[in-house]
């Protein structure tokens, strides 16, 4: 398992989980639904994430995550 795989399960979806339902899709890959983004698509393993409404991708996804969608900040 890939640092970022075992970071993003220890300490972003700790985080996650407080404000959003997240659900694990069979790709590896994890999604939640946000009020203002839609459907958000989360690939840890290569910290990146995809918001499907605007079909946007994202580098450096925990950061991205962080500033945009906790109110409970993890760093």
């Amino acid at each position: 398992m890939s640092n970022n795989i075992q970071y993003f399960e220890k300490v972003v979806l700790q985080f996650l989980g407080l404000e959003y339902e997240v659900e694990k899709r069979e790709n590896g890959s994890w999604s939640l639904e946000h009020s203002e983004y839609g459907t958000i698509d989360i690939f840890p393993k290569k910290q990146r994430l995809l918001i499907r409404q605007e079909n946007k991708w994202h580098s450096n996804a925990f950061n991205w995550i962080n500033e945009n969608l906790l109110t409970e900040k993890f760093k």
